[in-house]
């Protein structure tokens, strides 16, 4: 499994479900973040390694997140 392919295919399905138009096509996206989440979190729990994009060590890798928040590609997580 490559993991930052799964991780771009997750948020490719995030983006067609704050884009879709109709029922049909929230329940496809929903069904493949789903799916796609799954399958990273196997991956992650039989010790496979993290997407490159998580790697918050490498500094480029905070200025191309904080990029794409701005951009509008990704949003930004926010905990209560």
């Amino acid at each position: 499994m490559d993991p930052n392919e799964a991780l771009e295919q997750i948020r490719q399905a995030v983006a067609r479900y704050h884009n879709a138009t109709s029922d049909l096509e929230i329940t496809f996206a929903a069904e493949a973040v789903i799916n796609g989440f799954e399958d990273l979190d196997r991956w992650l729990s039989r010790g496979g390694f993290a997407p490159q994009a998580w790697d918050r060590s490498d500094p480029r890798q905070r200025e191309q997140y904080q990029a794409e928040v701005e951009a509008g590609r990704i949003r930004e997580a926010r905990y209560v």
